[in-house]
């Protein structure tokens, strides 16, 4: 029933398996799959009827012998297939070693995370429970590449790149397949840090925003700028529209080379139960969040229009990555000025009376201190994921706050951001709050 059976890793990527074989045309079939052995650990989605079959193995480590056996299919009927076995090849010397010194599989599920670099050169990964690195793309000399999603349209990923000091203006977001072949480069002019894709095709990203003063000649705003699946682009909002700019102790003329960094977004979010963008701003440390009409709905920080219950203005400081979740409370880091430890903070809103209050926080007492970049994300399961950046570890967490999981990566690289991801044939499936 199954016929010329050839089984090779992807051309530049060693731990992806292609897997084709040929059958009467009135046949489908699948192939279960897994490491050291384990036949029937992983199965790939049905393949229709026809002579001619391929499928992707994946999520296989590097360097592993993989068990497979393929299964025809004709309606009820399941003819499986001997047993076979083919070695994954080995990762690139770029791909980092990461190690995973904790892993309760009683506090934490099982999945992969799609990670994305920090720091040059841009390299996206994705890896494993144990820290294992089974997906990457080629890492771009002089860019960087902070932030991946799982791209529904094609069950691949899109991911961001630009250049390393900003110098020059070659922003895109790459969509690629699961075979890590390019689909399309869609060009974002001015961007940097942070992109998001919208239910409707549309991608947004943050833009620099460059204008003259009389007091200190350029400086650096932000915008929203989206392109639309048809590639209409258009600004959604600006900081300059909003706010006056002003000089302060953390703006400098060595960040961006086209001027004086004033607002310093560095990360967008959509949700699209709320309709709205959410921004975080390091410099002005403030949390925005604007609709696509252009207007500030709520904002907390140092722009601030809800005062935080019990908070003297210190808790929002350096914020990074907030985010909605389904409870309509917000997700983010920040570094408050009476402290050097960064954590995670959740806030309630209370709209009748401007306030917010805190309803979780992890993080305060741990030591951890994120200089560059960093995140929370609440995963299905309430648990939560605590990336500190450029400290090099991330934490998953109970709501209890007890540590299930921890990743350290080594000195060079950290990830930018991080998606939880269930099943690797169908990596945008909602596993966490949006």
């Amino acid at each position: 029933m199954v016929y010329n059976v050839v089984a090779e890793p992807v051309d530049g990527l060693a731990t992806v398996i292609r897997v084709s074989w040929d059958s009467p045309e009135d046949m489908g079939g699948y192939v279960e799959f897994g490491p050291d052995g384990d036949c029937t650990r992983w199965k790939t989605p049905d393949i229709g009827p026809g002579p001619d079959h391929e499928a992707l193995l994946l999520g296989l480590p590097s360097a592993t012998e993989a068990c497979f056996r393929i299964v025809a299919t004709e309606g009820s009927f399941r003819w499986p297939d001997k047993e076979r076995t083919i070695q994954t090849g080995n990762l690139p010397a770029a791909v980092p070693a990461l190690e995973v010194p904790l892993y309760d599989e009683g506090l934490v599920g099982d999945g992969f995370f799609l990670a994305a670099s920090g720091t040059a050169p841009a390299l996206v990964l994705i890896l494993d429970r144990q820290g294992r690195v089974v997906w990457h793309q080629p890492a771009d000399e002089g860019f960087v590449s902070p932030q991946a999603l799982p791209d529904a349209t094609t069950g691949g990923y899109l991911y961001n790149r630009f250049s390393k000091d900003f110098s020059q203006d070659v922003g895109a977001v790459r969509r690629v397949a699961a075979d890590g072949n390019t689909l399309e480069e869609v060009r974002t002019p001015l961007a940097h840090h942070s992109f998001e894709l919208l239910d409707d095709g549309t991608i947004a990203w943050l833009a620099l925003d460059v204008r003259d003063t009389e007091d200190w000649g350029p400086v650096v705003g932000d915008v929203i700028r989206e392109v639309s699946a048809e590639g209409v682009d258009r600004a959604a909002w600006a900081t300059w529209d909003t706010w006056e700019a002003e000089a302060s102790e953390d703006w400098s003329r060595d960040f961006y080379p086209q001027g004086y960094d004033w607002t310093h977004a560095n990360f967008l979010s959509w949700s699209e139960a709320r309709q709205s963008y959410t921004v975080s701003f390091r410099n002005v440390s403030t949390v925005a969040e604007i609709d696509r009409d252009g207007d500030l709905l709520r904002s907390v920080g140092y722009h601030g229009d809800h005062d935080i219950a019990g908070d003297d203005g210190s808790l929002v400081h350096f914020p990074h990555s907030a985010v909605w979740t389904e409870r309509d409370t917000l997700l983010f880091t920040t570094t408050p000025t009476d402290t050097e430890e960064t954590r995670a903070v959740e806030l309630a809103f209370d709209e009748a009376d401007g306030s917010a209050e805190v309803v979780w926080t992890w993080g305060e007492g741990e030591g951890h201190y994120a200089k560059v970049l960093g995140e929370a994300v609440r995963l299905a399961d309430d648990n939560t994921l605590v990336n500190f950046g450029s400290e090099g570890v991330v934490v998953e967490v109970t709501p209890e706050g007890e540590i299930g999981w921890r990743l350290e990566t080594p000195a060079g690289y950290f990830p930018g951001h991080l998606t939880f991801i269930r099943d690797l044939y169908d990596p945008a499936a909602k596993d966490a709050d949006e």
